[in-house]
């Protein structure tokens, strides 16, 4: 329903979208192809590059994974997962609790190490989505202001794309690029691509974490994220926000951005072609 309520946004502000931010035609129907992405059927995609599946050790019944696959609600649902065995200290999410037969076995895996960073118990946590494997981390600013939650997960760069800064006790203990921009439709957020890019490229060359986060993790971040997908991931913008939307299913850069984006999907097919 949302996804149908952006595309009818999109016909009642067309005057805007073409006068003032000067979108044509092939643009903004683009632009409402991909607010369709969030309403598409979440059966398995038909290219997957950055997702890791679980294993299977018997052909459809049994499945072998880790925290990420728990966790990892669309995953299962096209998998066909119905019940779950959680052998680990760590307590699924409500979200997972409640549409899945779920036994916890709550032990831990030590030999003699008492301290392990992760709560034995975590019902009231939310984590960051997990956009790339042991790398690209998406939030809001309640996660990056959560110092104990960052070492645990292993971040060690935190990408802001808001207008708040972060505490000190965050900026002094973790690599922060703060991008200080609104999340209004004229903002010029490809201004930072190139910038926002390198940094997140260094990250994953050095095999670190990084959390990229605005306000509420749905727009500005969202935007960063995609710029850096369809720079180095993926080949579209569109196969880019059904992986995003796939891993974090609010992510919805404004109209305003995900014009730029559409500029900017064009500007890098241009310069491949060249």
């Amino acid at each position: 329903m949302a996804a149908r309520s952006n595309v009818w946004m999109i016909d009642k502000m067309e005057y805007y979208l073409t006068n003032d931010l000067k979108a044509t035609n092939e643009e903004i129907a683009y632009l409402k192809e991909l607010c369709q992405i969030k309403t598409k059927d979440r059966g398995i995609p038909k290219k997957r590059p950055n997702v890791r599946l679980p294993s299977t050790i018997l052909d459809n019944f049994l499945y072998h994974g880790d925290l990420g696959h728990a966790r990892n609600y669309n995953l299962l649902q096209e998998i066909g997962i119905k019940h779950i065995l959680n052998v680990s200290d760590i307590e699924l999410d409500n979200e997972i609790r409640d549409n899945f037969n779920v036994l916890w076995i709550n032990i831990g895996d030590e030999l003699g190490v008492k301290d392990r960073g992760i709560p034995k118990k975590r019902p009231n946590v939310r984590l960051p989505s997990t956009i790339l494997d042991n790398f690209l981390y998406h939030g809001d600013l309640g996660h990056a202001r959560n110092y104990n939650l960052l070492q645990e997960i292993g971040i060690k760069h935190i990408l802001n794309v808001s207008d708040i800064e972060l505490d000190n006790e965050i900026r002094d203990n973790f690599n922060v690029l703060w991008i200080n921009i609104g999340d209004e439709l004229g903002v010029t957020i490809e201004n930072y691509f190139e910038q926002t890019n390198k940094f997140l490229r260094l990250c994953q060359n050095k095999n670190e974490k990084v959390l990229v986060h605005c306000q509420m993790g749905i727009s500005r971040s969202s935007s960063i994220i995609l710029a850096y997908l369809i720079t180095y991931h993926f080949e579209t913008l569109s196969d880019a926000y059904d992986h995003l939307v796939n891993c974090r299913r609010v992510a919805a850069p404004n109209f305003g951005f995900f014009l730029q984006l559409i500029r900017y999907e064009k500007l890098l097919r241009e310069n491949k072609d060249k």
